[in-house]
């Protein structure tokens, strides 16, 4: 049996190697949470490329030895900072968080996963690499893995914060918007911090802005404004409000989109009042 083999059917074997968890992003990637600490379920079996069931079971295999490198169920108050920072739903009962140790034991124990055997190749190459080559090779290799490694790290954690932006405005700006709005910006943020879509993203119809609609009629988006004001167009028949950019700070500010309805009745609405519009 390799020593690669051997992994898979050693717990001294795997503890020998649980501290040298940097191997995880010199093999690929690892997203996790925003304390940087902890991944989900789900982030792992992003990072392995395995089902959730596969990894579940493997969880319910070995979860004393997981347990000793940290992984655990938060439930209560605990889960409250992870709900604060938009990381899970402000309904969840439970949140299972691992450890890089433990993601690293994972790596170990997964049988049938192409990222899993490259973690056990990566543990075994440095060893070889450290007693058949000189020290100073060695630190300038793991250097340059490890630059590439922090700007991956770096994408993947900017890539969280911009999601936790995305649940505060929804949260914030919530009784403004259209329940598309915030379906959408869900599934955007959680897009991005899972690295795949599980939020499926709701069918929406086409939207102008105030600014599209002038440059079609030929007047001003400010004119658009006032007609839709006076003539009370905003509502849910004739489109949605939704978050956007103040065009004066980097605040986020609601502003309105028309839909074909709401499109339509500004142009029907000008011609009532005998303004003239390009057809």
């Amino acid at each position: 049996m390799s020593k690669i083999d051997a992994l898979l059917e050693s717990k001294s074997l795997r503890d020998e190697y649980a501290n040298r968890t940097e191997i995880l992003n010199k093999v690929k990637a690892l997203v996790l949470l925003p304390d940087d600490v902890n991944a989900t379920t789900e982030m792992a079996t992003n990072y392995y490329e395995v089902s959730l069931k596969a990894l579940e079971a493997l969880i319910q295999d070995h979860r004393e030895e997981l347990e000793s490198d940290g992984l655990r169920v938060l439930r209560g108050n605990e889960l409250t900072y992870f709900k604060q920072v938009g990381a899970i739903s402000k309904n969840s009962a439970a949140l299972t968080i691992i450890p890089r140790r433990a993601i690293l034991r994972i790596g170990m124990l997964l049988r049938d996963s192409e990222v899993a055997k490259a973690v056990r190749t990566a543990l075994l190459n440095i060893e070889d690499v450290a007693r058949n080559q000189a020290p100073h090779v060695i630190k300038q290799a793991i250097d340059k893995q490890d630059r590439e490694a922090r700007l991956q790290v770096m994408l993947m954690n900017a890539q969280t914060r911009r999601a936790k932006l995305i649940f505060d405005a929804t949260k914030e700006f919530k009784k403004h918007l259209s329940d598309v709005a915030i379906e959408s910006l869900v599934s955007a943020a959680t897009e991005m911090l899972a690295g795949r879509e599980i939020v499926p993203r709701p069918q929406v119809e086409k939207l102008y802005t105030a600014s599209e609609i002038g440059a079609e009629l030929g007047i001003s988006a400010n004119k658009v404004g006032r007609i839709a004001e006076k003539h009370g167009v905003k509502t849910a028949e004739y489109g949605v409000l939704v978050l956007d950019k103040s065009p004066h700070s980097a605040k986020q500010v609601s502003s309105f989109r028309y839909n074909e309805k709401g499109f339509q009745k500004i142009k029907e609405l000008l011609e009532s009042e005998n303004i003239e519009v390009k057809h």
